[in-house]
């Protein structure tokens, strides 16, 4: 086991952001507000070694979360809504892990986005 130099935060979608995915699909394409609600997705942050410092690395990061958040239902940006911290707070509960353990027995593999 190995612990890795990151802290995790994990998103849970709350009822507007729910709402929004239900309402902006394709009649064709949709989904049930359990489907919607039920996967909460990690982000990796860079460690953070003062509990104090939660909000400031959760203003520094909302953003790139926010809109992988959108980007994985409604690719078009167009479509997206405001996404300002205020939005992003009614719409996730962010919850911070400091300790995050590697218990794979293969190596870690990083990979860019463009």
């Amino acid at each position: 086991m190995r612990l890795v130099n990151r802290t995790a935060v994990v998103l849970h979608p709350r009822a507007p952001f729910i709402d929004w995915v239900v309402g902006t699909l394709e009649p064709d394409l949709a989904l049930s507000r359990e489907s919607v609600a039920e996967p909460a997705n990690s982000y990796l942050l860079p460690p953070i070694e003062d509990p104090a410092d939660k909000e400031r690395f959760l203003r520094q990061y909302f953003k790139r979360m926010f809109e992988a958040e959108l980007e994985a239902w409604v690719t078009n940006p167009r479509e997206w809504p405001t996404r300002d911290l205020t939005t992003f707070r009614a719409w996730f509960h962010a919850t911070f892990h400091e300790l995050v353990f590697d218990l794979a027995p293969d190596s870690l593999l990083a990979e860019e986005e463009p």
